[in-house]
C-alpha cells in the first residue's frame, strides 16, 4: 500500500469509527473506575486495618498493572482488525508489554538525545548571534528580542528533529504488539521500513498533536466545566487517533 499523508489520516479516522474504539474505551474507563474504587477501599481500610489496607492496596494495584499490560498490547491489536477479540487481550500480552515498555525507554532516551544534540546549541548560536553573550544592560530589551525570535526558531527546528526521530522509531510497538518482533528487531524494522517517508509520519501525528494543543487551549481559556469536558474528549479522541494511526502506519510500511 503507498505512503499518502491525507490518505493515511482519513484511514486512522476510520479506524477510529470501528468498534476497536468502543472496546478500547470501555476498557481503559474500566481499569479508571477500578483504580478508583480499589484506592477508595485502601483508604478506608487504613481506618480499619491496615494489614488489611496493605492486601487491598496490593490486589488493587497488580489488578490496574496487568488491566495496563492487556490494553496496551490489546488496543493495537484491536485498532490492527478494526474488531473486537477476547484473546485480542488476553494471549501473549506479558512478554510484548515488556518489549513495549523498552522500545519506549529507547526511543525516549534518543528523543532526549536529539534535543541535546539540537536544542542546546541552536540555543547559544542563538545568543551569540542576537548579541546577548556580550549585550550590556542598555542594549539587552533590543537584543532580547531578537532572542525571543531566534529561540523560537530554535525550538521549531528541535521539535521537526524530535518528530523525525520519533517517526523513525515508533513503528516499533505495533510491530511488537500485532507482529510479535522482538525488542532490537523492531526497532530495527522501524528504522528500515520508515525509510524515505519520515517526514510524511512526522505529517500525520500533527491532528494528533493538534487535538491535545485545542483541548489545552479550550482548558485554559474556557470555564473550568466547559473546558474541563472539551480537554477531556479531545484528549480520549488523541488518545484513539494515536492508536489507530500505529495500526495504519504499521499496515502500510
Amino acid at each position: 500500500m503507498s505512503f499518502n499523508i491525507s490518505d493515511t489520516v482519513k484511514s486512522t479516522f476510520d479506524r477510529i469509527a470501528s468498534k476497536a474504539s468502543l472496546g478500547v474505551g470501555s476498557f481503559a474507563l474500566g481499569l479508571l473506575i477500578i483504580l478508583f474504587l480499589g484506592t477508595a477501599a485502601t483508604g478506608a481500610a487504613t481506618m480499619v486495618n491496615s494489614a488489611l489496607a496493605g492486601i487491598i492496596g496490593l490486589v488493587t494495584a497488580a489488578v490496574y498493572i496487568a488491566g495496563v499490560a492487556s490494553l496496551t498490547v490489546g488496543s493495537l491489536r484491536a485498532f490492527d482488525q478494526e474488531e473486537l477479540e477476547k484473546g485480542m487481550f488476553t494471549e501473549n500480552i506479558v512478554w510484548p508489554f515488556l518489549r513495549m515498555f523498552g522500545s519506549n525507554i529507547i526511543v525516549t532516551h534518543f528523543i532526549y538525545l536529539a534535543v541535546l544534540i539540537v536544542l542546546y546549541p541552536t540555543i547559544l548560536l542563538t545568543m551569540g548571534a542576537s548579541g546577548m553573550l556580550e549585550g550590556t544592560a542598555e542594549t539587552m530589551p533590543e537584543l532580547g528580542n531578537a532572542a525571543i525570535a531566534g529561540l523560537g526558531i530554535s525550538g521549531g527546528i528541535t521539535a521537526v528533529v524530535v518528530l523525525y526521530v520519533f517517526a523513525a522509531l515508533s513503528l516499533s510497538l505495533p510491530r511488537i504488539a500485532i507482529s510479535d518482533k522482538r525488542l532490537f528487531q523492531s526497532l530495527d524494522q522501524s528504522v528500515q521500513v520508515t525509510k524515505g517517508n519520515r517526514l510524511k509520519i512526522a505529517a500525520t501525528i500533527l491532528p494528533f498533536l493538534a487535538l491535545i494543543g485545542i483541548g489545552l487551549t479550550a482548558l485554559v481559556a474556557l470555564s473550568s466545566i466547559l473546558g474541563g469536558l472539551i480537554y477531556l474528549t479531545l484528549v480520549v479522541l488523541g488518545g484513539l487517533y494515536w492508536l489507530a494511526l500505529l495500526a495504519e502506519l504499521n499496515d502500510r510500511l
